[in-house]
C-alpha cells in the first residue's frame, strides 16, 4: 500500500473485514507494507530490504497488492482490488495447499463447482 492507493480503505473496510475471508486468511503470516517506506525489512528470502525497495523488485505496479507465497516461493498474486469470491479462491488455493496438488484452473473451476453443487449461490458482487 502507500498513500496514493485509492482501493485500500474499500480493501480493509469491505474485503478484509469479512469473516469468510478472515476465516480463509487464519493459516497466513500477514504482513501489510508501506510501499513509500524505506524502513528496512527482511524478505522471503531472508534478505534485508525495504517496503519500497521489494515492492520495486516484486514489480508491484497497483495498490492494493496482495503477494502470496508457499515457502518462500511465489505462487499467487493481485493487483487490484478482487471481487470477495475471486480474492477467497485465490487465498483458498495456497492457504489450503491445493496450489501442490493442482494448478490454478483447475482449482478455480473445482471450486467452483463444489461452491454450485453444494447450494451457494456465486454473487460476485458479494
Amino acid at each position: 500500500e502507500d498513500d496514493r492507493c485509492e482501493d485500500c480503505a474499500e480493501f480493509h473496510e469491505k474485503l478484509l473485514a469479512r469473516e469468510d475471508i478472515r476465516t480463509e486468511l487464519a493459516p497466513y503470516t500477514v504482513v501489510r507494507l508501506d510501499t513509500g517506506s524505506d524502513e528496512a525489512l527482511v524478505d522471503v528470502d531472508g534478505k534485508q530490504t525495504t517496503a519500497r525497495a521489494w515492492a520495486d523488485a516484486l514489480k508491484m505496479e497497483y495498490r492494493p497488492g496482495v503477494v502470496i507465497f508457499d515457502q518462500g516461493r511465489e505462487i499467487s498474486r493481485a493487483e487490484s482490488l478482487l471481487f470477495p469470491f475471486h480474492f477467497r479462491e485465490m487465498v483458498r488455493y495456497v492457504g489450503g495447499g491445493f496450489n501442490r496438488t493442482m494448478d490454478r484452473n483447475a482449482f478455480s473451476d473445482q471450486y467452483r463447482e463444489a461452491l454450485l453443487s453444494s447450494g451457494v449461490d456465486i454473487d460476485l458482487g458479494d
